[in-house]
């Protein structure tokens, strides 16, 4: 029999997804609450001030705050003792970035238990799977040698990711902006694509770097469009599930920023010169359309050759000041791609196809070899 599993309740359909990549490991104990305990340890304070941070919901008065910081605090030290009681056991969380879940997941690792943080996955049909975290966080290296010596030595099919561009749709759009009724650039017009987020995602709130907002980000291109080249312009979608625009932060006497919810995402992506991003998915996705992508937050993908990082506000400037500049090395980032289909991401849909893969993981052995 396997190791121990024992998971916080994440929703009856999460745990859907769950479960079936964790029982091939052991039996799965499922806590619907995190157990509380008021004896703290030296990382107590330190995990919990993270947590906190992190929240999605943020207390407003100073009781509430304090309220919260209390619970953390006997969530954390109370999975830390059901940890320290069995080491060999496997934490299994959802997310883990944020509140009752980060606590969790970071009792399980200071008592030197394995972990494995889930979400789903950025491409159709994927689930994350990762020991370190998810988004940001994961394992997966920042660099592209080892994809290359992946690639070169032990991919048995390459240029499977080709096929993910024809399975990538985007969500349903939403109704037109006044800017587009008022009429908008061709589409054969070269132009920067920025596809916005969710406001409050935890995408923009954690990893944001100098955009963890949407008017922050709207701000950004306000100022960096008179940089644009003659003829160019940037072509902005607010995010489909966005409950309120932003259409109205974009000055009138702004010629050169045009907001275009109705055209089809991806047909936006296919049609731009370049695709400009905090950390939204679709800069990923652009990639499987063979596109340009920049990242002005913290992004995984940002990796040289695969994608470029701007968080610089310096590099930044320069791309716009010259964004035909911006390239990729086509091999680096065909390597990359094909890593995430065929090993990092997996397939709901196939559990046991994954045990061996998720039991490396928990080793430490992504399949790199030497690189």
């Amino acid at each position: 029999m396997g190791k121990q599993v024992i998971g916080l309740g994440a929703g009856r359909k999460k745990q859907s997804y769950m479960e079936p990549f964790l029982t091939p490991l052991g039996p799965v104990i499922w806590r619907k609450f995190a157990p509380m305990a008021i004896r703290s340890y030296p990382e107590t304070s330190e995990r919990v001030i993270c947590a906190m941070k992190s929240a999605i919901k943020q207390p407003k008065t100073k009781v509430g705050r304090l309220l919260k910081r209390g619970l953390l605090t006997l969530q954390y030290n109370g999975a830390r003792r059901i940890f320290e009681r069995d080491p060999q056991a496997i934490a299994a969380v959802w997310n883990g970035l944020n509140g009752t879940r980060r606590v969790f997941a970071d009792a399980a690792q200071d008592a030197g238990c394995k972990r494995l943080l889930f979400e789903l996955g950025p491409l159709p049909n994927t689930l994350t799977v990762d020991p370190n975290g998810v988004n940001f966080h994961n394992s997966l290296p920042r660099r592209p040698d080892p994809y290359l010596t992946w690639y070169q030595n032990m991919a048995p099919h390459h240029d499977m990711w080709r096929s993910v561009a024809r399975k990538i749709s985007q969500r349903q759009a939403l109704k037109p902006s006044q800017q587009e009724a008022n009429g908008l650039p061709d589409l054969s017009a070269p132009f920067v694509f920025v596809p916005l987020q969710v406001p409050g995602d935890s995408q923009l709130r954690l990893f944001g770097g100098l955009y963890r907002t949407v008017p922050e980000m709207i701000a950004m291109l306000c100022k960096m469009a008179p940089l644009l080249p003659e003829g160019w312009h940037i072509r902005v979608k607010e995010h489909p599930s966005s409950p309120v625009s932003f259409a109205d932060l974009i000055p009138a006497r702004e010629a050169r920023i045009h907001i275009d919810n109705s055209t089809d995402t991806f047909s936006q992506v296919q049609a731009a010169q370049l695709v400009l991003t905090t950390n939204s998915s679709v800069g990923l996705e652009a990639m499987f359309f063979e596109k340009p992508v920049v990242a002005v937050g913290d992004c995984f993908w940002a990796i040289q050759g695969i994608a470029h990082d701007a968080r610089d506000p310096a590099a930044l400037r320069e791309v716009f000041d010259n964004p035909s500049r911006v390239s990729f090395d086509a091999q680096s980032r065909s390597a990359f791609l094909e890593f995430l289909c065929q090993e990092y991401y997996l397939n709901p849909n196939e559990p046991l196809g994954a045990k061996l893969k998720i039991e490396r993981r928990l080793n430490g052995d992504w399949g790199f070899g030497d690189a």
